[in-house]
């Protein structure tokens, strides 16, 4: 007797689950991730899979939630009466359906108790697997979430540190008249705060079973902009003389970069972790300061002046790597290394408290090394 009452109850749920889906739209829907793991077929998308029905809308929120932290294809609950359905899609192709039909039922986070009770109810679908999508998400949200799909508009917030790259040793030179040239070498740097922000067009690839090899996942191509401080600490050797170590110096660098970037995402790894490569051209605006401070132990005087100069723009180039996390569907967090080469730094030639005046500015090639944690929002 319980065994029919089962079979009873299994087909009530796979009758109700049917109604949800009534025949006169354009998509086709596969009932269960078991049936989408082998799903074949000779019509056209798109596809959708029905994931599991639940009585309780928690429990179907919570199913969304594993598989939306798992995948980047759209998923969305679907109610109707007291059902409440999770579906997966639209999917432009058989081999799509596929693959997320293997890589989900091998995710331990989707082998909850409720969550085979609603795989269950799928496989005990009639033989016809193939009926159109419900009226009104056809007529409301396709358009939607097929351009969440193949790709959006991705705003991004990044925020670490960075440590500056300064040529390790310099010259000071003076009028010829002085017949002086200093000299400054480098013996610390610090590691300050840098900051990015940009906004994106991102492309995401459908996935290919006939070329395994290719693990591209996504292209993104847009502005970023950073603003980075750096400052470099040292000796400075009047006329160059070891012997005359009379002065040290501080050296700051500030830098803001407007760079047209790109990103080039792979698939998911261990955890939903998706590796990615960087690089970007654009153009730095780059100010710096000079200040020779005299020791005050050594009673000679090695000259106290601070020089200044006017930003100046150079090229400047990037390459970095890292990972990314989804968090959401549409939200990722991401950690990332970049390198960055923005051309050099200049001070002025004057002081006009103290009155120095040299005969060439204070130069340095400029480059830095980040590390940036970053939350992105993708719109589709």
């Amino acid at each position: 007797m319980n065994v029919i009452i089962k079979h009873i109850a299994v087909l009530n749920l796979s009758l109700l689950l049917m109604a949800i889906a009534p025949k006169n739209t354009f998509a086709q829907i596969i009932y269960g991730l078991d049936k989408a793991r082998n799903f074949n077929t000779t019509h056209h998308g798109p596809f959708s899979i029905y994931a599991g029905t639940f009585r309780a809308k928690n429990s179907a929120c919570q199913l969304r939630s594993q598989i939306a932290a798992r995948t980047h294809y759209p998923v969305r609950v679907v109610s109707s009466g007291q059902l409440h359905s999770v579906v997966l899609g639209p999917l432009a192709s058989p081999q799509t359906v596929r693959a997320i039909g293997d890589s989900l039922l091998v995710t331990p986070a989707l082998k909850a108790k409720k969550v085979h009770k609603a795989v269950r109810v799928s496989q005990g679908q009639s033989k016809q697997t193939l009926t159109p999508l419900p009226p009104d998400i056809a007529s409301k949200n396709v358009g939607t979430l097929i351009h969440t799909q193949t790709g959006g508009i991705r705003f991004t917030v990044l925020a670490g540190g960075s440590s500056y790259a300064f040529d390790q040793q310099g010259q000071v030179f003076f009028p010829a008249e002085a017949f002086r040239t200093d000299s400054y070498v480098s013996e610390e740097h610090k590691i300050q705060f840098a900051s990015a922000i940009g906004i994106s067009y991102e492309k995401i690839l459908e996935p290919n079973k006939e070329k395994s090899w290719n693990m591209l996942r996504s292209i993104s191509l847009g502005v970023n902009a950073y603003y980075n401080e750096g400052s470099q600490h040292g000796s400075v050797y009047q006329y160059g003389l070891p012997d005359f170590n009379n002065a040290t110096y501080e050296l700051q660098v500030r830098s803001f970069r407007v760079m047209l970037d790109t990103e080039w995402g792979l698939r998911p790894s261990y955890f939903g972790i998706m590796p990615f490569i960087e690089a970007g051209v654009g153009g730095a605006q780059n100010s710096m300061s000079f200040q020779n401070i005299p020791r005050p132990d050594i009673g000679a005087d090695g000259g106290n002046y601070s020089l200044s100069d006017k930003a100046r723009v150079h090229f400047a180039y990037e390459l970095g790597a890292g990972l990314k996390l989804p968090l959401r569907t549409n939200v990722m967090v991401s950690a990332r290394y970049l390198f960055a080469d923005i051309g050099d730094a200049r001070s002025g030639i004057s002081d006009n408290e103290t009155g120095v005046l040299l005969a060439y500015p204070v130069r340095t090639n400029v480059q830095s090394h980040s590390v940036l944690f970053g939350l992105s929002y993708l719109f589709g």
